[in-house]
């Protein structure tokens, strides 16, 4: 039995693969499965040696000379090595990339997907995924049956306290292992069935709030006008701006930039929250954040029960006195 996770090249750091490592690793020892990684044009020793380090025990190398991005190239060969390997769960991020190899691959084998999970469990030998429904507003239980193959696409940082978690009981540590290389020579190809006929540039938000250090949030107790003097505190402090769903709504920050069950998961060194109730939706998007300070006029506000420091006191206030303080000193 093996737990298979695939690792994308197209994603910023390796970060979300030695998560999702750590979290097969933790799997694999209540299932006694091995755990093994498809690294998708991947040539990296460094990058070997940390998922052997996180619980990989094979680690199956494809590469695709043509194009990096041809999801139907890649998919039929994953789809060989999860039935040469008998994988029986397979991981993906959730990269545009590996999204679309997922869905590709679960169709090929006749296996179940569940699509943004933000946790797996394995209760009497049956994994189960998690994931948010009816708008985010509940979490869904899933368990496939009627298939040999089960298959996810995970939502990035949300076992990022899996890496800590075997630490602590001592799984990591091994950097021996087995790779074999593979390369593709694709039957099927995307490009072969799209004309170019154009190209159109657009402006996309470039930072990745995710890999930040500091994080200011903001949420239904901030106004517009509160809004901009917490963009302004954070361009003066080096920090990022990001936000509830309803500040999404309200048009005052992109989807790119929403922390909670529906948008992103972070996990900086500091996360601010000015004006957030502390729902369960957002809580699950930040609550690992290494220290939390939380700014609402409720002192029974849920997200206090998260919070390093609490400031009971309008936000406004709190706003205007740190923008103050701040100006004075640059």
């Amino acid at each position: 039995m093996m737990i298979m996770v695939i690792c994308d090249p197209s994603s910023p750091d390796i970060t979300s693969s030695l998560e999702m490592i750590s979290k097969a690793s933790l799997l694999a020892k209540q299932s006694q499965s091995t755990v093994g990684a498809v690294c998708l044009g991947m040539y990296d020793n460094f990058m070997y040696d940390k998922l052997f380090i996180h619980g990989a025990n094979h680690i199956v190398c494809i590469q695709n000379e043509f194009e990096s991005d041809d999801y139907l190239a890649f998919s039929s060969l994953i789809g060989e090595v999860i039935k040469e390997h008998g994988a029986d769960l397979v991981m993906f991020p959730e990269t545009t990339l590996c999204k679309a190899i997922a869905a590709t691959v679960s169709t090929q084998l006749g296996a179940g997907l569940t699509a943004d999970c933000i946790d797996i469990d394995l209760v009497d030998g049956k994994f189960i995924f998690s994931r948010t429904a009816l708008n985010s507003s509940v979490i869904a239980d899933i368990q496939c049956i009627n298939t040999k193959y089960q298959c996810c696409t995970v939502k990035n940082r949300v076992f990022h306290d899996c890496i800590h978690e075997i630490e602590m009981i001592e799984m990591v540590g091994n950097t021996t292992g087995t790779i074999e290389f593979k390369e593709v020579f694709p039957t099927a190809s995307i490009y072969r069935s799209l004309k170019r006929i154009g190209i159109e540039r657009f402006q996309k938000d470039v930072v990745n709030i995710a890999s930040t250090k500091i994080i200011f949030a903001v949420g239904r107790g901030i106004n517009k006008e509160d809004f901009y003097s917490v963009r302004q505190l954070a361009g003066l402090v080096g920090a990022e701006v990001g936000g509830t769903r309803i500040m999404v709504e309200n048009g005052l920050i992109p989807k790119s930039r929403q922390i909670g069950q529906s948008g992103i998961h972070v996990v900086p060194d500091l996360y601010v929250a000015f004006g957030i109730s502390g729902a369960s939706q957002h809580i699950v998007g930040m609550k690992s954040s290494k220290t939390i300070i939380a700014i609402n006029h409720d002192k029974e506000a849920p997200i206090f029960r998260y919070a390093d420091y609490g400031i009971v006191d309008d936000a406004h206030n709190v706003i205007t006195s740190l923008l103050s303080a701040v100006e004075q000193k640059v």
